[in-house]
């Protein structure tokens, strides 16, 4: 359960459109593992909980949060924990409200990972493609 002073800066959705004007707003964020969720939150700098869906396509969540994990870019916790007691993500949660400096060097170890200029690669790349396409043609 959380303390009496959090409840009013949390806010639980299952869908936020647009996504990066909530994690901007956000002090901390708990998240599934999917590789743009992770990226999105990353590039913005904020403290990141992990709850994976260990049943989508071959675990691919689960291995996505343990590189995090073991990098400290994160705090994963299981699904199956989390169902089986609760208190670990909100402990989770007060540790990162309650550790700025922690949250903070876990935050910059998740922006360190994740791919800058990426809209700008993907096109560069497409642009080569198509180019070499055409002399192909």
């Amino acid at each position: 359960d959380y303390p009496a002073h959090l409840h009013s800066r949390i806010r639980v959705a299952a869908f936020l459109k647009p996504l990066s004007e909530y994690i901007a707003a956000a002090d901390a964020v708990v998240a599934r593992a999917g590789a743009t969720t992770i990226a999105e939150i990353g590039s913005q700098k904020k403290p990141l909980i992990i709850v994976p869906n260990p049943y989508l396509s071959g675990g691919h969540q689960l291995k996505n949060a343990q590189i995090y994990e073991d990098k400290k870019a994160a705090i994963v916790i299981g699904e199956h924990q989390a169902l089986k007691d609760p208190k670990l993500l909100s402990d989770a949660i007060n540790r990162v409200i309650s550790s700025p400096d922690e949250a903070e060097n876990m935050a910059g170890r998740l922006y360190g990972m994740v791919q800058k200029d990426s809209a700008d690669k993907i096109s560069e790349l497409l642009v080569r493609v198509a180019r070499k396409r055409r002399r192909d043609t």
